[in-house]
Parts: structure tokens; C-alpha cells; sequence
């Protein structure tokens, strides 16, 4: 007799998607849950950032702060690394604290059957980020750390403050 469900379930690979300072830290405040398991990290571009002893990083453009132009080209170099990081690490799970940068990388990762995992900045206590009036349709898990956030986000999980 055949067995059923003898598929077996996809390995699972974290990619960690931050901006330095405070959102890179609430993912590292994280790092219980995730350190025994496959990760990496995918962090926007910053030279106070770029010696800590993380392990797997994948520093990327900065789209923020700029003229038009110059943003729609990081975003555009943002896109094609996040193609090039997911064709390597192959990530099953996105878990990100609010940035943008994991953006392009999550759309993948939901694309392909993976899970996103999102929790709203510390720093938005009553007010939603742009990041994640962009994150809500497409995260499997949705958080926040302020329970005045529930108004915007209705479907979202308060989990307290990380920090």
C-alpha cells in the first residue's frame, strides 16, 4: 500500500531582512528562536554595521533617503540582488522587522510557497509604517508591538515589545 503524504517538507532556510540600528536589533533580540537553525541576513548598506560577526550577510543597496532617481535605481539594484539571494539561498521563511529591504526577497519567498513572517517596528506605536502598510497582504504572520497598532493592522498578532 502506497504511503500518503511521503512528500517531505522543504527544509527550512530563515532569511532575515533588517535596516542597521534598531530594526537589526529587534531581529537580533529574535536570535534565540533562529540561531540552531539555517539563516542568513540581508541588511541594507552601512559601514558602521559592517564588522559585526553575524555570520551569512548580504549587505545591499540603501533605497532610502535621495532623489527620485537615485531611489528608483537602488530599488531597481535591491530587486536584482534579492533574485540573486533567493537563487542561492534558496529561503524558505522571511522574518523581518519593518524595512522595505526584504521587500523584493519576500514576494519570492511567498511566490514560491514560503512563509513571511513581520513585526512592526518598535519606533510605530500608533501609527502604521509605510513598510508595513506594504508588508500586510503578503505576510502569513503579521505582529505588532503596540497594542494602539491593532486599529490599523485588525488581523495582526500583538506580541508586546521586543525590546
Amino acid at each position: 500500500m502506497p504511503r500518503r503524504n511521503s512528500a517531505r517538507p522543504p527544509e527550512l532556510r530563515i532569511a532575515l531582512a533588517a535596516a542597521p540600528g534598531g530594526h537589526l536589533t529587534e531581529l537580533l533580540s529574535l536570535a534565540p528562536a533562529y540561531t540552531d537553525l539555517p539563516h542568513f541576513y540581508v541588511i541594507s548598506r552601512s559601514p558602521a554595521r559592517a564588522d559585526d560577526p553575524l555570520g551569512r550577510v548580504y549587505w545591499v543597496a540603501d533605497y532610502g533617503p535621495g532623489r527620485l532617481p537615485r531611489r528608483l535605481a537602488a530599488l531597481c539594484h535591491l530587486a536584482v540582488a534579492s533574485v540573486r539571494i533567493y537563487r542561492t539561498e534558496r529561503p524558505s521563511v522571511l522574518l523581518t522587522t519593518g524595512p522595505a529591504v526584504g521587500l523584493p526577497l519576500a514576494l519570492l519567498i511567498r511566490a514560491r510557497g514560503g512563509r513571511v513572517l513581520f513585526i512592526e517596528c518598535s519606533a510605530q506605536v500608533t501609527q502604521p509604517s509605510r513598510s508595513g502598510r506594504l508588508f500586510q497582504p503578503i505576510a502569513h504572520r503579521f505582529f505588532v508591538q503596540w497594542p494602539a497598532l491593532r486599529v490599523h493592522y485588525p488581523r495582526a498578532e500583538y506580541g508586546g515589545p521586543l525590546l
